[in-house]
């Protein structure tokens, strides 16, 4: 019998959001993991390149809280920081 899923925060940004998860810069993702560390598996949704501002404004990307919250429905809860 499988072990239950352990619980996940799903931190989704740009490269902002990635330089938060390095040891070197202690952001907010790597603050995450280190206080939930054994508890919480905290994922790092990231997409290089992409100014989140901009990003955020075009149409094709609205639905960007749906989607996540599709793929993890019943499993998390969705949250827009910014």
């Amino acid at each position: 019998m499988s072990s239950p899923k352990r619980a996940e925060f799903v931190l989704f940004g740009d490269s902002l959001t990635e330089w938060g998860f390095d040891e070197d810069t202690r952001g907010f993702g790597w603050y995450l993991r280190q206080l939930y560390a054994g508890k919480v598996d905290v994922v790092n949704e990231v997409l290089f390149g992409a100014s989140m501002v901009q990003w955020s404004f075009e149409e094709e990307t609205q639905v960007l809280g749906w989607v996540l919250g599709e793929r993890y429905r019943g499993e998390v809860e969705v949250v827009n920081e910014g």
